[in-house]
C-alpha cells in the first residue's frame, strides 16, 4: 500500500497532527469490501458515539464498486487506507490494527450498526473483567426475510442476546469484539476471509488469554439476503469451519474424514445446538422466527455440512477458505502497506 500524496510522516495527512499517538484512547477498525449499500449506514452509527473516550476510526478498503468514493465523505473524519487489489478481512484486519494508536482496538464490519453506547460498554467490559479480548451479541437486522433470518441464526448462534450471563468463551466474533493492543504484538488474524476471528480468538484462547463473551454489548447486523446467496455463503462457511477445526479439534476432523456419512449427520445436531442458544438467550419475537425458519436451516446446514465435508476431504486447505491474500476483511500479515494502496484520512474522536 502507497500513502496518498498529501500525507505527511510518519504517514498522516496534515489534520492528523493535532492528536498523536497518546491522545487516542480506542481505536475502531474497519475492513471494508464492496459495502456500498451499508457502509454509510455503519460509519454513521460509530462516528454518533456517546462517550468521552478520544477514538479514531481505521477504515481497510479493497473495494472496486463505489465503496471507496463514499468513505472518503467521511475523511478526515475516518482515516481510510485503500488497496487496489482485493484483501482477505483477516489481512485487513491486520493492517487496520497496525496503523491503530489507542489502547483498546474495537473491530466491528461495515454490515452492521452500533448504539451510540458501544464503545463505553466495550471497554467497560474489557477493564471490568480484565479482559484481553471481548466480543458482544449480533441482532437481526433482516428479521422481515427468511433467507436472512436463516442465515442469521446458524452464523451467529453462539452470539445471540440480549439474555443470558456474561461469561469467558474460547472464541469471539470477530465483527463486534474489542481487544487489548498489547494482544498483537506477536499475533494476527489469519489471511482468510472467514473463520479468522474464530481461528485467533482461539490461538489467543490457548495462549491462556481471558476472552469474555458479554450479550449486553449488541449491535445489529444486516445479513446476507436471497436463497442462492445465503447457501453459498454457508458453503463457504462450511469450508471455513473445516479450516479453522483442523487445529482447534483435530481428533474430531480425523474422525469425520474417515467416516464421512457422519458430516451428513450433522445438520440436526446442528439445529438443536441452536434451538438450545435461542431458549436461552432469545426473546419470544426471535424464538417464533427460529421455528419459522427450522425448515429452511435444515436446508442451509446440509449445505454448510458438504462445504465442510469438501474441506475435510481436501489435503491442503482451498484457497478460497484462506484468502490467499485476497479480500474485504484477515492473517498474520504485519508488513507495511503494499505499493498500489493508498492512505488518507484524520482523527475522530471527542473531547
Amino acid at each position: 500500500m502507497r500513502r496518498s500524496p498529501e500525507a505527511t510522516e510518519p504517514g498522516w495527512p496534515e489534520g492528523a497532527r493535532d492528536a498523536g499517538p497518546r491522545d487516542i484512547e480506542v481505536s475502531v477498525v474497519i475492513p471494508s469490501y464492496n459495502s456500498r449499500r451499508t457502509v454509510r449506514a455503519c460509519l454513521a452509527s460509530v462516528l454518533a458515539q456517546d462517550t468521552a473516550a478520544r477514538y479514531e476510526v481505521v477504515v481497510v478498503d479493497s473495494s472496486d464498486d463505489g465503496t471507496e468514493e463514499i468513505i472518503r465523505e467521511y475523511v478526515p473524519r475516518v482515516r481510510m487506507l485503500h488497496s487496489g487489489e482485493r484483501v482477505s478481512c483477516g489481512a485487513a484486519r491486520n493492517v487496520g490494527i497496525r496503523h491503530a494508536r489507542g489502547e483498546y482496538v474495537l473491530l466491528v464490519d461495515t454490515d452492521c450498526v452500533v448504539p451510540p453506547d458501544w464503545i463505553e460498554r466495550a471497554v467497560g467490559t474489557l477493564r471490568a473483567h480484565q479482559a484481553d479480548g471481548i466480543c458482544g451479541s449480533i441482532r437481526n437486522g433482516t428479521p422481515w426475510s427468511l433467507s436472512g433470518t436463516t442465515g442469521y441464526f446458524l452464523e451467529f448462534f453462539r452470539f445471540l442476546g440480549p439474555r443470558g450471563p456474561s461469561g469467558r468463551v474460547r472464541f469471539l466474533v470477530g465483527g463486534n469484539s474489542g481487544y487489548r493492543r498489547s494482544v498483537f504484538r506477536d499475533a494476527g488474524f489469519p489471511d482468510c476471509s472467514a473463520g479468522d476471528d474464530f481461528e485467533f480468538s482461539w490461538e489467543l484462547s490457548r495462549a491462556g488469554a481471558v476472552l469474555v463473551f458479554d450479550p449486553a454489548i449488541a449491535i445489529t447486523h444486516h445479513n446476507k439476503t436471497g436463497v442462492g446467496r445465503v447457501l453459498r455463503y454457508q458453503y463457504a462457511l462450511g469450508r471455513a469451519a473445516g479450516r479453522y477445526r483442523r487445529k482447534t479439534s483435530p481428533g474430531v476432523v480425523r474422525r469425520l474424514a474417515l467416516f464421512p456419512p457422519l458430516v451428513l449427520l450433522l445438520p440436526p445436531v446442528v439445529l438443536l445446538w441452536v434451538a438450545c442458544h435461542v431458549a436461552v438467550r432469545c426473546r419470544a419475537p426471535d424464538a417464533l422466527r427460529f421455528l419459522v425458519a427450522v425448515p429452511a436451516m435444515l436446508l442451509a446446514a446440509w449445505v454448510w455440512a458438504l462445504g465442510l465435508l469438501v474441506e475435510l476431504r481436501s489435503p491442503t486447505p482451498h484457497p478460497a477458505a484462506t484468502g490467499g491474500g485476497r479480500h474485504p476483511e484477515g492473517g498474520a500479515d504485519r508488513s507495511p502497506p503494499e505499493p498500489g494502496a493508498e492512505e488518507a484520512g484524520g482523527v475522530l474522536g471527542r473531547a
